[in-house]
């Protein structure tokens, strides 16, 4: 192969991906529409984990989650400890005792990603 060729595939390649494709999906969604189906159901619940140990900045963490434009009752913040900083648990506790979204969830001593694993389940 020469590098003529490598050369004229690349820039048709580049050609198709960014003007090729678009231009055969505008004329596909033209040919045969499907439109989008809209719920008038309420926004579904979300539930933010954070396997998180560093006391400098989970306070303000929980507190940045808990100001989201999101309806209250739909929203819970689940934070994995897994005891490295026993500040970061107090810190937490006493959010947690005054908001009921937020829970502290203490995990043994096994990592971050088994903490992450522990607050999704």
């Amino acid at each position: 192969m020469s590098a003529k060729s490598v050369f004229w595939g690349s820039l048709g390649a580049l050609a198709w991906t960014h003007a090729g494709y678009p231009a055969a999906m505008g004329v596909l969604a033209r040919v045969r529409p499907r439109p989008v189906r809209r719920r008038k159901s309420r926004r579904p619940s979300r539930s933010s984990s954070r396997p998180h140990n560093e006391e400098a900045v989970i306070g303000r963490r929980v507190e940045n989650l808990l100001e989201l434009d999101y309806p209250p009752e739909q929203l819970e913040i689940v934070v994995a400890s897994d005891g490295l900083h026993r500040r970061t648990d107090a810190i937490v506790g006493e959010v947690a005792a005054r908001e009921r979204r937020v829970r502290l969830l203490e995990c043994p001593r096994e990592g971050k990603v088994a903490a992450q694993h522990r607050s999704v389940a």
